[in-house]
Formats: structure tokens, sequence, C-alpha cells
């Protein structure tokens, strides 16, 4: 099949546990986009937190970021379409989560805002090293987030929620966070992986701004491949043309995907590409 699209997630998909792009899978993504494919990476992350070593890839135009809520030329910044939740509803849903010993993200603009005082819980996550210092080095530091966005009236794209180990083989505070937010109205949650919580505006997700982009540039869904591992890119691989998981994705993701490749620390997009488009 000739893909006009492969779309790609990042964290555990086209990234390998250590964080790096293996050498076969970038040589292969390039001579993909050599071939006149579109390779777009379609994350949770802003549009400011693509990594460098994936722009550096030199073939990505476009990307799919906040889990779908927004599209992103990423060569001149345009947006490109987006799906907000309003100010009024971020707010209420920052306000909600002081009560709760977690780690709260908003995405804002392509951006990432903290609050000072959350300086400190990020020792504490369960998270590696490389997200740690992701995490210090990416954010815009406020005051007080939920204000921030209430004062100014700032919609956001999305808010991602990381948690502590409890000592009990748990999270701090996830499964109330969880019941606090199943009381909230117009929202998805989904996780993107490390036991993290994702929140966006409902019926927002990385399948839907997928086609949408397919939309802008011309390409149907039969001409879309997309690669994913967690419970945030099921979406995605049902909207593809052709879903795949890799072989290290959650069981979820194996049960609805059209093809299963091998693990992110095996080239597993290089070895589908390989399979699927001979390349």
């Amino acid at each position: 099949m000739n893909y006009k699209i492969i779309a790609v997630d990042l964290d555990g998909t086209l990234y390998s546990d250590e964080k790096q792009i293996l050498p076969e899978t970038a040589a292969a993504l390039k001579k993909a986009a050599a071939k006149g494919a579109y390779v777009i990476p379609s994350t949770g992350r802003p549009l400011m937190g693509i990594p460098e070593n994936v722009l550096e890839l030199g073939c990505i135009e476009y990307a799919v970021t906040c889990n779908g809520a927004a599209v992103y030329n990423v060569k001149s910044g345009k947006l490109l379409s987006e799906e907000p939740m309003d100010w009024e509803k971020s707010a209420e849903i920052l306000r909600g989560l002081k009560g709760f010993d977690i780690s709260v993200d908003a995405f804002i603009d392509g951006k990432a805002y903290k609050e000072k005082a959350q300086i400190s819980i990020i020792d504490s996550l369960a998270l590696s090293e490389y997200m740690k210092n992701y995490l210090r080095n990416t954010r815009i530091f406020v005051d007080d987030l939920a204000e921030f966005v209430y004062t100014e009236k700032i919609s956001v794209h999305k808010i991602t929620l990381n948690f502590s180990v409890d000592g009990k083989g748990g999270f701090t505070d996830r499964a109330k966070t969880a019941e606090y937010l199943s009381t909230v109205s117009g929202i998805t949650v989904v996780s993107g992986g490390m036991n993290n919580l994702e929140i966006t505006k409902n019926g927002v997700n990385k399948g839907k701004a997928l086609l949408k982009t397919g939309e802008l540039l011309g390409i149907p869904r039969s001409e879309i491949i997309a690669f994913g591992d967690s419970g945030n890119d099921i979406d995605m691989i049902n909207a593809a043309g052709t879903g795949v998981a890799m072989a290290n994705s959650t069981s979820e993701i194996l049960a609805t995907a059209d093809f299963v490749t091998r693990s992110n620390n095996d080239n597993g997009i290089a070895y589908a590409l390989s399979e699927l488009m001979n390349i």
C-alpha cells in the first residue's frame, strides 16, 4: 500500500524506552517521506514539547498535538485546527484538582504551563528521569494556574495529570482524581501511558484530528497508517485505514489493531513499513 500519511505516537512507539529514535526506524521514515508520504507525529504533547530529535528527522511538516485538540504546521507554527476546552470549564477543572496531591499541567497555544508550587512534586512522580527533566525544562511556571486561565479567559487544549507512587502498589490520589473527573461533564479522560490521566474537550481524540489532517491535505482514510501503543492512541488506530500496534502496546490496542508489529525497542515502525509499504 502506498500510504500518504504515516502517523506516529512518540513515547512507546517512535521512541525506544531510552527516548531514542533507533537508526533503522529513522531511515525507514525518511525513505517513506522521500516517496511522498507525510510523517506526522501524533502526540499528547503540546507543539513546543515535540523534541528536537523528532524534528531533526527532517521530514516533519505537520503534527497532531494534545491528543488531537490542536493540529499545527510545524515549520511555520501555524495552527490548522483546534478543539480546546473553553476557559470557564478549564478553570473549573483546575480548581477542582487543587484538593489532590498530584502534578497538573495545562497545554495552551502550543505551550505547557504549571504552578510554581508544584516544582517540588516533580521529584516524586512515577516517571523516568528523562520525563522529570522534560517537565522541569519545558514548563512556563505561574502562581495559580486556575486563576491564570480564568482571569485571562484562556482556552486550554489539554490538561495532563501525573502521580506519585504511594508505597502500597498504587499511585497517590489517582483513584480519587479519576472519581472526581467522572463527575465533570463535557470532557474526555484517557491515559497516555505512565499511569497518567489526560483531559480534553469531550469528543477530542487523535483519530478525529488525524482524519481532519488528511482532509486538509486531500488524503483519504485508506491512505493513512497510524502507529500507537497506549490508551490515547486507540481512536487513531481505529480511524486510520491501517492501524498498527507496537508489540509493547496495551491489550486494548493489541486487540483493535489491523497489524501488530515489533516493539518500540526493536524497530517496530521500520518493520511494519517494510511489510506493508515495501520500504
